[in-house]
């Protein structure tokens, strides 16, 4: 769930591990999802392929991948400090072998099913009474951010995207409503004005660039 003392300035896109910037190309991106450590993670398991068996029905090796994107939520009750945790898994026998190509089509296809149930789970009447964060318009375009910075072979993302000042960030937020008001259940970014008057509609839905 972003807030607005969250966001930062747009020369710290790469550098920082948290926080909210606004880019011209991507709209608002979330730091701590684009870092990608999920998708380092699957990377990594898709790399090492352990636990692999033979199929028979299927006459080929395949190896069990589990992934999963999960929320945390710390208290401290009478003193003792508690930590709640709540997410979804995805759970999947991959073919050995294949190539890093493929296997990135597959981590990418892993990554997309797996977001989109998160994202509803946050929005699911469990939790939305208390965070706005299912499905924010800038949820699943930091998670295809995340996941190209891992899977990529080309400049970061990040700055591809063009992340403006924080003070041209601050006013696009300070003329629209909370982002968590704006709903975005699709990988494509919401942009909103950069220019005065930025208090003006909607943000309008783009198509992704084509370097991601």
């Amino acid at each position: 769930m972003s807030k607005r003392f969250d966001i930062t300035d747009g020369s710290f896109a790469t550098t920082k591990k948290q926080g909210l910037i606004y880019t011209e190309e991507l709209g608002w991106i979330d730091l701590g999802h684009a870092q990608g450590n999920d998708a380092r993670r699957l990377k990594k398991k898709l790399e090492q392929e352990q636990w692999a068996t033979y199929s028979k029905e299927f006459n080929d090796w395949y190896f069990p991948v589990n992934y999963y994107q999960e929320m945390g939520k710390g208290k401290t009750l009478f003193g003792i400090n508690l930590a709640f945790h709540t997410g979804v898994h995805t759970q999947v026998m991959v073919r050995a072998c294949l190539s890093p190509a493929l296997k990135a089509r597959v981590a990418l296809t892993i990554m997309y099913g797996t977001a989109k149930r998160f994202e509803a789970w946050q929005n699911s009447v469990l939790f939305n009474w208390y965070t706005d964060s299912g499905f924010s318009v800038e949820d699943l375009v930091s998670d295809l951010v995340g996941f190209y910075r891992v899977f990529g072979t080309g400049p970061d993302p990040l700055w591809r995207a063009k992340p403006v000042s924080y003070e041209t960030a601050i006013q696009i937020w300070d003329a629209h409503d909370p982002i968590g008001t704006f709903k975005n259940t699709e990988f494509s970014p919401y942009l909103f004005s950069t220019k005065p008057p930025l208090k003006y509609g909607e943000p309008v839905k783009k198509n992704l660039p084509e370097w991601l």
